[in-house]
């Protein structure tokens, strides 16, 4: 499964509430077997 939309990075947009929480996001997901994640032009911005 490709994730084309997560909320997972902490303290962006409604993602993650904490670091803590991003890693556990990601446990769930690798259990649901996501492999991949995409991350858009959002995230970018953010980091500018």
């Amino acid at each position: 499964m490709i994730d084309i939309h997560t909320h997972i990075i902490p303290s962006i947009d409604d993602g993650a509430e904490s670091v803590e929480e991003t890693f556990n996001l990601i446990k769930e997901a690798k259990e649901a077997r996501v492999y991949r994640y995409y991350f858009d032009s959002s995230l970018y911005n953010w980091l500018l």
